[in-house]
């Protein structure tokens, strides 16, 4: 966003899960490096929701996505 949201928001952050009912998860975030503890929560949050483990992940190749610690939480993960 071009401004600041209140509470100092900047990007917004959305998740989409096609196996949970309500698989939508949109976030405010600061910088786009808090990307990965974003993803971390609503990945716990889908599981949970749906039973399943998520497998694949389709990205925007926007770089909050490219770091090494989020490639690496992924391989962890097994995603």
């Amino acid at each position: 966003m071009p401004e600041r949201s209140l509470g100092g928001s900047q990007y917004f952050i959305r998740f989409v899960n096609d196996f949970a009912p309500k698989g939508l998860g949109v976030y405010s975030i600061k910088s786009k490096n808090e990307a990965l503890e974003v993803f971390a929560l609503w990945l716990t949050k889908a599981e949970n929701q749906s039973n399943y483990k998520v497998k694949a992940i389709w990205l925007n190749n926007g770089g909050e996505y490219t770091s090494k610690a989020f490639t690496k939480y992924l391989s962890k993960k097994g995603i």
